[in-house]
């Protein structure tokens, strides 16, 4: 590796940053970069490589606060960040983690996490309040995160980690109750998994009291049934081992009324234009209900995703009660489109290979 920072202009930040989320601003193929400050001003990166041939990074914090009431720069102590389509758009969003409660004078948003919608790559709106991702707003120590589709209903729920080096906090999990397409709108439902573990009686040592400090987390399916849980890294600083004994959780949610149906695809690059891994690749799913109308979903293969945390290369989405799938586009990070117009099916998951334009199905798993 050959350090690039001060030739792409990234080193005209000295800020003291714990997390960063790369993330498609403008829908042009190449990731731009949201720099998440702790205790200083975060910003906006564009990327301008399909401008210019050159990657070469610009601060577009100040260009993109619009309309002039938003700031993306705040809050100033934050610890996470993640990226998602949270109104089902086909532009990325960004939600901002807020870590503690400090007096910010010039906060125009005042104490809680932010949501900022992107406006069709041309600013970004807090809809923060209105989602209802601050009721209630804990004062500090948030810090592992995650967003993805746990209730599969095609909104990206939250889950808000949080603790301290010095002590566990209670996490906070909210679940989408909005329809897909609509400004996002979230239920308080800590209550799913504000309990502590259940002793392992095979280790000679008990587990600290709960609640536990949260630290990595994720949303994968795990078990291979289509649906996602949620993995959480516990645990305190190496110093006090004793701490560090918290256990790691894994959540699942078992009780459904009706099983909602899923889809998952990963990409695969060519390894010259596209790497291999396939970050930032854009898909769009058109899937439809008892032969009604069609609708299309959006989703990304993002890299890292919140405080140390990365989701995997699979794709996930939620299609709740869509039973049909008319056709996925994808658009590869090095422009290139193409559409699948057949042979794909709910609750199924999906290869494909940019080199070849192959599908390759997986093992389809029913619903039980």
């Amino acid at each position: 590796f050959t350090d690039v920072t001060e030739e792409v202009g990234l080193g005209a930040s000295r800020r003291p940053s714990q997390h960063s989320t790369l993330v498609d601003i403008d829908n042009d193929g190449d990731l731009d970069l949201y720099e998440n400050n702790f205790g200083d001003r975060n910003v906006l990166w564009r990327n301008m490589l399909v401008e210019t041939g050159k990657a070469y990074f610009v601060d577009v914090t100040r260009e993109l606060s619009n309309p002039p009431t938003e700031d993306l720069s705040f809050p100033i102590w934050s610890f996470a960040s993640a990226a998602a389509d949270f109104n089902n758009d086909g532009w990325q969003d960004l939600i901002v983690f807020m870590y503690r409660r400090d007096l910010e004078p010039q906060n125009p948003y005042g104490p809680g996490h932010l949501l900022f919608l992107n406006q069709g790559g041309k600013g970004f709106v807090n809809v923060a309040d209105k989602a209802g991702i601050n009721k209630p707003f804990q004062k500090r120590s948030t810090m592992g995160c995650q967003v993805g589709d746990l209730n599969v209903d095609g909104v990206p729920d939250i889950y808000i980690g949080r603790g301290t080096p010095l002590r566990g906090e209670v996490d906070q999990l909210y679940m989408s109750d909005s329809k897909v397409g609509q400004i996002p709108h979230y239920l308080n439902r800590t209550d799913l998994i504000d309990f502590p573990a259940p002793e392992d009686r095979s280790l000679i040592f008990k587990y600290p009291p709960y609640p536990y400090r949260s630290q990595g987390i994720n949303f994968v399916d795990v078990d291979g049934d289509g649906l996602l849980e949620a993995a959480v890294v516990s645990g305190g600083p190496a110093r006090k081992p004793d701490e560090v004994r918290e256990p790691n959780r894994l959540f699942k949610v078992i009780h459904w009324e009706r099983r909602p149906n899923y889809f998952k695809v990963r990409p695969v690059g060519n390894g010259t234009t596209v790497s291999k891994d396939a970050i930032g690749t854009r898909f769009a799913l058109t899937v439809s209900r008892g032969g009604g109308t069609p609708w299309t979903l959006y989703n990304t293969l993002f890299a890292g995703s919140c405080f140390s945390a990365q989701q995997g290369f699979e794709v996930y989405f939620g299609l709740k009660d869509a039973d049909t799938i008319h056709s996925l586009e994808v658009t590869w990070p090095d422009g290139t489109h193409e559409t699948i117009p057949q042979g794909l099916s709910v609750n199924s998951s999906v290869t494909v290979m940019r080199e070849t334009g192959e599908v390759i199905p997986a093992t389809t798993v029913k619903p039980k």
